[in-house]
């Protein structure tokens, strides 16, 4: 029988484990505040009503857009 060893994504490399946890923190930030920034523009480009929408020259990818999740780039 194979013995399988389950490394976790989150296990954090050895030796420095605190500057590992900031380094994890950063990054958590990072990707949270990416997706503030997506949905706060996706929800202005929501705002405005469709008929403004079509007077821009890329209404179907501004609709594409708007309908895509905060997590989704």
């Amino acid at each position: 029988m194979t013995d399988f060893t389950y490394v976790s994504r989150l296990a954090l490399p050895e030796g420095n484990t605190l500057a590992a946890i900031r380094e994890r923190a950063k990054q958590v930030v990072t990707m949270v505040s990416e997706w503030h920034r997506r949905y706060r523009s996706r929800w202005e480009l929501a705002m405005y009503p469709h008929h403004e929408r079509c007077d821009f020259a890329y209404a179907p990818e501004i609709d594409a857009e708007i309908a895509k999740p905060f997590w989704k780039a």
